[in-house]
């Protein structure tokens, strides 16, 4: 039987364990996401994969947003995010538009679907950062690391080690900071969760 003091201790353990989270959609408010086909009508997400990106996205609720996946018949839908073919590129966000791509076989080539859950995650707080604080760039784990870094916001963690942050850029061909970024992702950049830093960068870009 657990005493009082080991629940207790069990659940700091498990405190310090669990992933960070700042959710507070009355602040940050809620991004409204939809999983659609193919832009040019030859695919669809398969019910499994469906099922395993809306599970994904519910993950960014921890960067601040509140999470709800609904329809692209939603008239106040934020973002749909759909497969497509990116020629080397995992997943794709364009600047002004309300379309997130993710490469199927690209993303499940390097990490399985949880590199799938990463990429459609990435680009959707992409769409969430720029669109409300106007910051369409990237963690870094250093300054000057890329064109694109935040100024103060840093990829690291306490002991100021890199570390693999969701904003942080694919690691692979990366287009400068234009009207698209697209970027590919390979090992070990395959977790959908936000990190400490990806919060810190929510805060800085929103004044808290």
């Amino acid at each position: 039987m657990t005493t009082p003091r080991l629940a207790a201790l069990l659940a700091l353990v498990a405190a310090c364990f669990a992933p960070p989270s700042q959710r507070d959609p009355a602040f940050y408010g809620t991004l409204r996401v939809a999983l659609g086909p193919r832009l040019d009508g030859t695919g669809d997400w398969t019910p499994e994969q469906r099922t395993a990106i809306e599970e994904g996205l519910v993950l960014l609720e921890d960067m601040g947003p509140g999470i709800a996946v609904t329809t692209e018949a939603d008239p106040v839908l934020d973002v749909a995010v759909r497969p497509a073919d990116l020629d080397g590129d995992c997943g794709s966000f364009g600047l002004g538009s309300h379309l997130v791509e993710v490469d199927l076989a690209c993303a499940s080539r390097v990490g399985g679907m949880l590199a799938v859950q990463r990429a459609a995650n990435h680009e959707v707080a992409h769409y969430f950062l720029s669109t409300r604080y106007g910051f369409a760039g990237h963690l870094c784990a250093f300054r000057g690391e890329r064109i694109d870094c935040h100024p103060t916001a840093l990829a690291v963690d306490f002991q100021g080690r890199p570390t693999d942050a969701l904003m942080r850029a694919g690691l692979g061909r990366v287009d400068t900071v234009g009207a698209t970024t697209a970027e590919a992702y390979v090992p070990p950049l395959a977790e959908p969760s936000p990190a400490d830093p990806d919060l810190a960068l929510a805060r800085a870009l929103a004044g808290r």
